[in-house]
């Protein structure tokens, strides 16, 4: 991908979203990088205010609880240790013994590519509460899928859809209206904690959490080394096979849950 006014190509995570931000006028900046609605949403997550939306949503004492359940339940280490990719069947064996029915499913049409997975409290076949995730995509959000929707199981009788046969769907892009909706705000905490334990927040946001107060992604040099942490820990960057719609529409994921992690740090110290 040649960057606007440059003959440089951008092969990675974190420059392309240095690319995208260093688009002059976004809307028309992004579109001449080639990039489309993928580029767009990266920008209005960039400027996105994360802050108030966590705060509005959540208090401390509810954050702590939540973390605390998944401990006890699935992650004895959230926001200690780093959450581990896995196969499918690894996260089939660890989680069948609490009651979770899962499928699999390779979606590699366009369409089905928009979708990560999806959880159901109660399948319409079997009863039991039902994970369901596209094993098309890359092991790193593949892996988040299966940690998001099990935030949605963890959380399922507090936010009352436990009995619900609805779905509710995760795909790689709209993350921004996870910060209006509970429960998929709380799901997206569990991974961006996982992601991003404390001592890696602190290492990403302790030095520039005065810089922006929290507010966009261009004024906190912290995103952009959790945006890097992140392609390279989990092999976004190396990956030459990945194609450049899914890179784009991944950077948008990392920059979600990196932005979620600063907030949780600046807000309640997390």
């Amino acid at each position: 991908m040649i960057t606007k006014g440059s003959k440089k190509r951008v092969s990675s995570l974190e420059g392309l979203l240095g690319a995208i931000l260093a688009s002059s006028a976004p809307p028309a900046g992004v579109q001449a990088l080639g990039i489309g609605d993928g580029g767009l949403e990266v920008h209005t997550l960039s400027t996105r205010e994360y802050g108030p939306s966590v705060r509005g949503i959540f208090g401390r004492g509810e954050l702590e609880e939540l973390i605390s359940e998944a401990r006890r339940q699935v992650w004895p280490h959230l926001n200690q240790q780093p959450l581990k990719l896995g196969s499918p069947r690894e996260f089939r064996d660890a989680w069948s013994p609490l009651g979770i029915e899962f499928r699999m499913a390779k979606l590699r049409s366009a369409r089905g590519m928009a979708l990560l997975g999806f959880y159901v409290g109660k399948s319409p076949v079997s009863k039991r509460p039902l994970i369901c995730v596209n094993t098309a995509h890359h092991r790193a959000a593949m892996s988040a899928a299966f940690a998001h929707e099990m935030g949605h199981h963890l959380t399922a009788r507090m936010f009352g859809f436990q009995q619900a046969e609805e779905p509710h769907h995760m795909g790689y892009s709209g993350y921004g209206f996870h910060l209006d909706d509970p429960p998929e705000l709380a799901a997206d905490i569990f991974v961006s904690l996982g992601i991003f334990p404390q001592r890696i927040a602190r290492q990403c946001f302790a030095q520039t959490s005065s810089e922006s107060g929290g507010i966009g992604v261009t004024s906190s040099t912290g995103i952009m080394g959790a945006v890097a942490h992140v392609a390279n820990k989990y092999g976004f960057n190396g990956d030459s096979s990945l194609p450049q719609e899914n890179r784009v529409q991944y950077l948008a994921g990392v920059l979600h849950y990196a932005k979620l992690r600063k907030a949780l740090f600046d807000e309640f110290d997390l």
